[in-house]
């Protein structure tokens, strides 16, 4: 089970890598406004910085603070794994 887990997440992280990067790419060739621009270059930026510490932490086998701060990037956009909300009281 877990070496497909790595691979998918290997997989599914890659497309999203190639996708950010071309949207990146269009967004510096067509006439998009500066936000768009300066956006699609930051977020191109941060996903190479998760890409890196990814590396490393399959590299160097998992240690611990590079695994950490590849789980912590990955969260601090708001949209990484975390729990579910607690449902309303009565």
């Amino acid at each position: 089970g877990g070496v497909l887990v790595e691979h998918g997440h290997r997989l599914i992280a890659g497309t999203v890598s190639v996708l950010a990067w071309s949207f990146a790419f269009l967004a510096m060739r067509v006439r998009a406004d500066r936000l768009t621009r300066a956006l699609s270059a930051w977020a191109a930026g941060l996903i190479l910085v998760q890409a890196i510490l990814g590396g490393i932490t399959v590299l160097y086998r998992l240690p611990p603070p590079v695994s950490i701060a590849h789980a912590c990037w990955c969260s601090a956009d708001g949209n990484g794994p975390r729990a579910a909300p607690a449902p309303p009281c009565n």
